[in-house]
């Protein structure tokens, strides 16, 4: 018999990790002795899942790609085990958590945006409501929101949009006999550093207001994605 005398040094172990580590990048070593002599004294080591564990060195190893959307945190059973016949063993815990990065771009929530407008609505009214998300953690999936381009231009700018709620509201009256359609672009950007903003990472939102002068129907919208 070779009782195993003394086991992890610790009972639960934890780690962080980021989310683009390679494959290999190493997390922490391990630590769990046996005083017996020989074999009865030699300690291998194991675990199991997106981690590996040397068996010899004990140091705990990124075993495969991590996505901390997909899965932010991972429990391993970790496994000392020495070499006597019957062999003893000792078990522990290891947490890792899997810290974000900027690696999602802002995404509207849907397809197609249009809406009608009474021109006779009052300045400061709330027309519709944009959304985006980014499943990024934190600061990094924070979105904001900015109209990127108002046509036909004009200054001041006829709509203005709440950057944090995505409220767009009437800025200035409208006029029917003047101009009929308006097009927006709306900007997504997430508060990460750098922020995904510039043209490979834009969301881009074209909004049609047709300003009627004598009814007002339900809203539709219409939004086309920059990819």
């Amino acid at each position: 018999m070779a009782p195993l005398k003394k086991k992890f040094s610790e009972a639960e172990y934890e780690a962080e990790v980021l989310e683009t580590e390679a494959v290999g990048t190493s997390l922490l070593t391990l630590s769990a002795a046996d005083p017996d002599e020989g074999a009865n004294g030699r300690v291998s080591y194991r675990g199991e899942g997106r981690f590996s564990v040397d068996p010899v060195s004990a140091m705990v190893t990124v075993a495969g790609a991590l996505d901390r959307e997909t899965k932010a945190e991972y429990n391993l059973l970790l496994v000392a085990e020495d070499q006597g016949r019957p062999a003893r063993s000792a078990t522990a815990t290891l947490l890792v958590q899997v810290s974000d990065i900027n690696d999602n771009v802002p995404k509207f929530s849907e397809a197609e945006y249009e809406a009608e407008v009474l021109e006779t609505e009052a300045v400061g009214t709330s027309l519709l409501t944009l959304s985006a998300v980014d499943p990024d953690d934190g600061a990094n999936g924070r979105v904001s929101y900015s109209i990127f381009q108002q046509s036909p231009s004009s200054d001041p700018a006829v709509f203005e949009l709440d950057s944090s709620s995505g409220t767009l509201r009437l800025a200035q009256p409208l006029d029917y006999s003047e101009v009929k359609v308006y097009r927006l672009k709306v900007q997504a950007s997430d508060g990460g550093t750098p922020s995904l903003i510039g043209n490979e990472h834009r969301s881009f939102m074209c909004l049609d207001f047709g300003a009627r002068s004598d009814f007002i129907s339900h809203e539709k919208l219409l939004l086309f994605q920059n990819k």
